[in-house]
């Protein structure tokens, strides 16, 4: 280059243009995408009818059902259904008694509604795990259209696991909610929850055990410190448990069998 001559600016590289959706958009639209394709796939069960197998005895031939009154709710909590202790579950059906008398399409919508909000409560426990919101919602959807769920949802009967699974997420949220926030609320909003849960089904005694890994997930060591604060959990756990085996030896086919034996 001969002097005085200018130098030549080089010329700038082209930029790749890439499209990127802000993190809260991928967000939303995760939480406006889980309910609809869930919704795709299940709303043809408001069209099914009922079965022949525990739908009569939990609807049809259950008068603590009909309708929302003390004496029935008293009878919920203090009695089994089929060898079952489900309370909450009864009441829903109470529920569904008082305002469309048990009619099997409205029955399986309402545990259609359940199941696509749990299905949403899996989302925000997995960001709160802190999965991405791919990850995240590609677990959500997973778990929503497994056909493994679909007993849950077209079966009026099997309503206690999409019951039960609402508080149990529910519980589980806001215990994560406690962990990032060490809000002694929002920990005993879990611990309510995880009651209404446990009055919806037993299996919901597996709970602690969510609880102590997701601790481990999110500090990535074990410390045995970290028990201390599932003892409410476990107490209501071995409570619950010992509930579900009183009784177990009778017969499936007893519409109600007090928990109290004489």
């Amino acid at each position: 280059m001969k002097k005085g001559q200018p130098k030549s600016q080089a010329l700038p590289k082209q930029q790749s243009r890439s499209i990127s959706v802000p993190w809260t958009e991928q967000k939303l639209l995760w939480l406006v995408a889980i309910p609809i394709f869930t919704f795709l796939v299940y709303s043809s069960v408001t069209s099914f009818d009922m079965t022949n197998w525990d739908d009569k005895h939990y609807l049809k031939e259950q008068p603590i059902v009909r309708g929302v009154t003390q004496a029935h709710v008293k009878s919920m909590f203090t009695q089994k259904v089929l060898a079952s202790y489900n309370p909450i579950v009864l009441f829903t059906y109470a529920i569904d008694y008082d305002y469309a008398r048990l009619k099997p399409g409205w029955c399986h919508g309402v545990n259609m509604l359940f199941h696509i909000l749990n299905a949403i409560l899996v989302f925000a426990c997995m960001r709160k795990l802190r999965f991405k919101n791919s990850q995240a919602g590609m677990i959500s959807l997973l778990f929503a259209l497994h056909p493994f769920a679909s007993e849950a949802v077209a079966w009026i009967a099997s309503r206690k696991d999409v019951v039960y699974a609402f508080f149990f997420f529910l519980s589980w949220y806001f215990y994560l909610r406690y962990k990032e926030s060490n809000s002694k609320t929002q920990y005993v909003i879990s611990i309510l929850f995880f009651t209404l849960s446990l009055f919806s089904k037993v299996q919901a005694i597996t709970l602690p055990l969510v609880l102590i890994v997701s601790d481990y997930m999110l500090s990535g060591e074990w410390k045995w410190k970290g028990l201390l604060n599932k003892i409410p959990f476990l107490a209501l756990s071995v409570t619950f448990g010992m509930i579900a085996l009183a009784g177990s030896t009778f017969a499936a086919d007893k519409y109600s069998i007090p928990l109290v034996y004489r």
